[in-house]
């Protein structure tokens, strides 16, 4: 089992605040600009009277104040400021490097070697994960492997970002990672190739006579579907007796992708989900005939948000499938995203999300049926037996196939 994603991999994101107008101001200005950037020049914004003062503001600040400013800066902190104008912490603006990882694992694939970095308590870039089959994995790249160096550029004294936009803008079709293992530097040539990001995994486990499928979906990237569908009928044709789903750690993704998952289990008279947006309600049905009948349990924490709470509750309220685990994260709102120029975006709120019973569970999360604590062993050990919630999640089942 992986170790968990929020411990995984974790940096910090250096925003730079331009401080040049107030909140209120650079929130109409960054709309205007925004319309600029998309071709729509023809409108005529002259009868826009809250529009007119800022306008002349920017081509004064522009051309008479003292010190020179790069006008495009100006509107990266007037984009800055609309967000913030929400206080929203899902509306948010992604500058280049933030929007690229983002979008790197909402896509589920990239360019590069197939490894999960992070920085580790001595300062040191640490590998963490080697996806089976990525170059990486072919050029016998280890777990727990310290990464010294790429090509030329020393990094003993620099940040996971730094690998990263290295290996991003690298021209040469192989990079040279130097890593200390035991004791032991190791030069290792590593061919750049598109990395398909694994976002399942599963398998069977016999309990009591038992054939139970297990699948890890970790995040709902634009090709987990197609991975949950594979390994899915994969178990199936291995005549499991029931699945057991674990969402712990997974924070979300694509909708229209966690609709396709559970459009497997539910018919299309079944409600999966409910939006609102301005008052009025949208409700949402599965998108196929297909449906199963056999026994399932899912499995969440507190940090299992958006996607996976809305999968949850599907599966909660229009399937009967127990949910054990923690209370979920609370994220009951549902984003859009904006592309910008330079490789950058905004994600905004463009509105609430319901069960299918209607219940809105934003600061609140989905409520377990069997609400289990973690044991903090196993956040060292990674064992399953250590594992308390799995393990309930087991005896649920097994009391759901004896029943």
């Amino acid at each position: 089992m992986n170790k968990p994603l929020n411990e995984r991999q974790l940096r910090e994101i250096i925003v730079v605040t331009i401080l040049i107008f107030a909140t209120a101001i650079s929130s109409i200005f960054a709309a205007y600009f925004y319309l600029e950037s998309r071709g729509d020049k023809d409108q005529d914004f002259s009868h826009r009277s809250d529009l007119t003062e800022f306008i002349e503001l920017y081509d004064r600040l522009n051309t008479e104040h003292y010190f020179e400013v790069d006008p495009e800066l100006l509107i990266r902190g007037a984009i800055q400021g609309m967000v913030d104008a929400f206080e929203d912490k899902y509306t948010t603006y992604l500058d280049e490097r933030d929007n690229y990882q983002f979008q790197q694992r909402v896509r589920g694939y990239y360019r590069g070697i197939g490894i999960g970095l992070y920085d580790n308590d001595d300062d040191q870039i640490e590998i963490t994960q080697v996806f089976e089959g990525a170059p990486a994995y072919r050029a016998d790249v280890k777990v727990g492997d310290i990464i010294l160096a790429v090509d030329d550029l020393d990094l003993r004294e620099k940040a996971t970002a730094d690998v990263v936009d290295y290996i991003r803008y690298a021209e040469e079709e192989n990079v040279i990672l130097k890593v200390l293992r035991d004791g032991e530097e190791i030069d290792l040539e590593i061919e750049l190739e598109t990395v398909v990001l694994p976002s399942v995994e599963g398998e069977i486990i016999e309990k009591e006579g038992q054939k139970i499928g297990y699948i890890e979906i970790s995040i709902f990237a634009s090709n987990t579907y197609r991975q949950f569908r594979d390994k899915l009928l994969e178990l199936e044709e291995k005549e499991i007796d029931g699945l057991i789903i674990d969402l712990r750690y997974n924070t979300g993704g694509y909708l229209s992708v966690t609709e396709q998952i559970i459009s497997m289990f539910l018919d299309d008279s079944k409600i999966i989900y409910r939006t609102e947006e301005q008052g009025d309600e949208k409700i949402f049905y599965s998108r196929t005939k297909e449906s199963r009948d056999y026994p399932i349990v899912t499995l969440g924490n507190k940090y299992s948000a958006s996607g996976s709470e809305i999968l949850i509750a599907a599966l909660q309220e229009s399937y009967g499938a127990p949910f054990v685990g923690e209370s979920t994260y609370g994220k009951g709102t549902v984003q859009e995203l904006i592309d910008l120029d330079n490789d950058e975006s905004l994600r905004y709120t463009a509105r609430i999300w319901l069960t299918p019973e209607g219940e809105w569970i934003d600061g609140e999360g989905v409520q377990p049926d069997y609400e289990v604590e973690q044991n903090v062993d196993f956040l060292l050990t990674l064992e399953r037996e250590d594992d308390y919630q799995f393990q309930k999640a087991l005896k649920v089942f097994l009391e759901l196939i004896n029943n």
